[in-house]
């Protein structure tokens, strides 16, 4: 069992961590921000220059007077030492207004057990795989 713990004093503070990501360069720490609403993980322009990372897909999308451009990238995700998920699809997003190199997003969340407890006044989040209450046979 593999686990990520983080805590806080703040009840309002985002779920924030230092994760490790990599692409076709060596893996780099950079700041996440963990995001069970959003159902994908998202990477920034300046994550991107960083660790160079392969591009998976270039989508775009066209309205009556709009134009948006979608591009998808190959990232490695290590949460831990134990916790790494390989070739997985982040998409290029804007995350200044979030001061953050990367999201977090359902995609990734949605393979292991994730908690926030809240208890004197303090947060924890969690990340296990495999879920905690699983039973390894």
């Amino acid at each position: 069992m593999s686990f990520i713990v983080t805590h806080y004093s703040q009840l309002n503070k985002p779920l924030e961590s230092y994760i490790a990501v990599g692409g076709k360069s060596s893996m780099t720490t950079v700041k996440a921000l963990w995001d069970p609403s959003s159902p994908q993980s998202l990477i920034s322009a300046e994550t991107i220059d960083l660790i160079n990372p392969l591009q998976k897909s270039k989508e775009k999308f066209v309205s009556k007077d709009i134009i948006i451009e979608k591009e998808f990238f190959s990232v490695s995700v290590s949460l831990s030492d134990e916790i790494t998920f390989i070739d997985v699809s982040f998409m290029k997003a804007d995350l200044s207004e979030k001061k953050v190199d990367i999201v977090i997003g359902n995609d990734i969340i949605s393979r292991g057990c994730f908690e926030i407890i809240n208890y004197d006044s303090l947060v924890e989040f969690s990340f296990s795989i495999p879920p905690k209450d699983e039973i390894i046979n």
